[in-house]
């Protein structure tokens, strides 16, 4: 027996199962008569978020053992394709649009507030694919339980060095908890950034990046991230694209339709700050 939710577009076994158990179902002339078949999937014509989509998709809330309302919830918070997925048990392409401009939108706001003062913020960078021509930088902090992101600069045909000053510049102007990038294309940066100038420092590796692609989409569809509409950003905004990696998805600068270092840098520096411990208020001393 085996028990599967739906794949993508590469599940060529899971496929020809589907077309083994549906030959099986419907009797037809060469069906295999050992082979049983129950398919659970929500009807393509129902609305997104149809309720009875996830009924007709999960036997376990149809039966009334999870939550209907807990389960729509929580994939409301979800990217689509993987609610799809893993909650309408829909095949899915294995490449999918990160973000919509219209979710992203809701999200838009003014950046880290003022009276944010001194306290520690995330600077997150990325570069454009296989090149230098431009680099993105990102301040990302949170308050209470929301994240707040600004774009700082955009370096055109930077190069590490340009990048390792002006990253010793925002150190020294602005309380930076740490300088964040992807350990791809930026590892040396960072390094150099930690055993050379003595900075807080952090890369991400492939996994990290997938965990942040699903948090930070996540943050914007429940209001845990407010941007501050920079236009760089949202014109980048449609070309980021995720790949399915492992059992999730992640953002992958490859298959993008065009460069997307804004939201890459932007994506990092976010997720990171999101794990930031909440800030108390400093006790001052007379």
């Amino acid at each position: 027996m085996g028990l599967t939710t739906a794949g993508d577009d590469r599940s060529e076994l899971l496929k020809r199962l589907y077309e083994t158990g549906r030959a099986s179902a419907q009797q037809a002339p060469d069906h295999d008569p050992r082979f049983g078949f129950f398919l659970w999937e929500a009807d393509p014509v129902l609305d997104l978020y149809d309720p009875e989509a996830l009924r007709q998709a999960n036997p376990a809330i149809a039966s009334g053992r999870l939550s209907l309302a807990d389960e729509l919830r929580a994939g409301k918070g979800m990217q689509e394709s993987e609610y799809r997925r893993y909650r309408r048990n829909e095949f899915v392409s294995v490449e999918n649009t990160w973000m919509t401009p219209a979710a992203w939108a809701m999200a838009g706001g003014s950046g880290i507030p003022e009276h944010f003062g001194r306290r520690p913020i995330i600077v997150s960078f990325a570069r454009t694919r296989g090149s230098w021509d431009r680099v993105a930088i990102f301040a990302s902090a949170r308050i209470d339980d929301v994240v707040y992101t600004e774009r700082v600069a955009t370096l055109q045909f930077a190069d590490t060095e340009w990048l390792e000053r002006v990253c010793l510049q925002l150190a020294a102007t602005a309380n930076v908890e740490k300088f964040v990038s992807d350990s791809d294309t930026m590892r040396p940066t960072i390094i150099a950034l930690g055993q050379q100038h003595n900075l807080p420092c952090e890369y991400l590796t492939r996994g990290n990046l997938a965990n942040a692609t699903v948090t930070v989409h996540s943050m914007v569809k429940t209001g845990r991230l407010i941007h501050d509409q920079d236009p760089e950003l949202s014109a980048q905004l449609p070309k980021a694209v995720t790949v399915n990696s492992g059992g999730g998805v992640v953002m992958d600068t490859r298959k993008s339709f065009g460069d997307i270092e804004a939201v890459y840098a932007m994506t990092m520096g976010a997720f990171v700050a999101e794990q930031q411990k909440e800030m108390l208020s400093p006790i001052s001393i007379f």
